[in-house]
């Protein structure tokens, strides 16, 4: 897959008016860059991925899977939108019908849980996350503090053993992809002052683009560098996890289906050594 992101600079100091596809967009929202960088946002997503993995060559069964997995954590960032338009044509998200607590079974319930049983729970909160978040994340590494990558974690599974395999068999790729980066952030960040005057005519900053923001004559060489060496650095960093994370997951199916094993074996002795010794006394009494 090769995702094109586009980047617009709006120079209207009002939001412009939205018209949303209601087959493909429920809503939009406008959310600022200093809540995106906010490391107190910074959320976990919750994802059934059963699903996709049953359909994979190893053919194993979805309920098999859920309880082997349960659900994957993936690194998102809590929205705290500044404006919000919302799609209000999508059948459903007006609901129809009677009004809550309606009937014999609704009063009674009412009665007794209290007049906001019947009304339905609030909308799921806004999570940034999955590919989304790793073109997102890609953008605020090149913004002050420069600190997004190191926000951004790897995705793993809520059951702990499965999770601790992953963390284990992983550690060594995730310290070299570790690095990786530190590497390239020292090459693109070298403290240089290079003079426009000085620069090749190709590298100059212009009036537009990233160098059109202010950045004036720190940019050049250091910034082209930084903006090379870091280009999709999320999906650098996820190049290779996941052969990790399958051979995790068969890791962990092995030591569980050990583990019960052994106990299993355990107790079978166990239960047979006391019928061995009880067995004497028995024949004892019979005779």
């Amino acid at each position: 897959m090769v995702l094109c992101p586009y980047i617009y600079l709006l120079t209207s100091p009002t939001y412009p008016t939205q018209r949303l596809q209601p087959t493909e967009v429920a809503s939009t929202h406008w959310v600022s860059l200093r809540a995106l960088q906010s490391p107190a946002l910074r959320t976990y997503e919750y994802a059934d991925v059963s699903a996709r993995l049953a359909k994979s060559e190893l053919g194993i069964k979805r309920w098999f899977l859920q309880s082997m997995l349960s659900r994957m954590i993936f690194a998102a960032i809590q929205l705290v939108p500044s404006n919000s338009t919302y799609c209000a044509t999508i059948p459903g998200f007006v609901p129809d019908g009677p009004p809550p607590g309606s009937g014999v079974l609704g009063t009674l319930q009412e009665w007794i849980t209290g007049p906001e049983t019947g009304y339905e729970k609030g909308r799921a909160p806004l999570r940034l996350w999955g590919l989304t978040l790793g073109v997102v994340s890609d953008l605020l590494e090149h913004l002050p503090p420069h600190n997004a990558l190191e926000l951004w974690t790897y995705p793993t599974f809520t059951s702990w053993d499965v999770r601790f395999v992953m963390w284990a068999m992983s550690y060594q790729f995730r310290k070299q992809k570790a690095v990786e980066l530190s590497t390239q952030t020292t090459t693109g960040l070298a403290k240089e002052v290079i003079d426009p005057a000085e620069m090749p005519e190709q590298e100059r900053p212009g009036e537009v683009g990233i160098a059109g923001l202010g950045l004036g004559r720190t940019w050049g060489r250091t910034g082209r560098a930084k903006m090379v060496a870091r280009n999709a650095a999320v999906n650098s960093m996820l190049e290779g996890y996941y052969p990790i994370v399958r051979k995790s997951v068969a890791t962990a199916l092995v030591l569980r289906i050990g583990i019960v094993t052994l106990i299993t074996v355990y107790l079978a002795r166990k239960y047979s050594a006391r019928e061995w010794l009880s067995s004497p006394w028995k024949l004892w009494q019979h005779l």
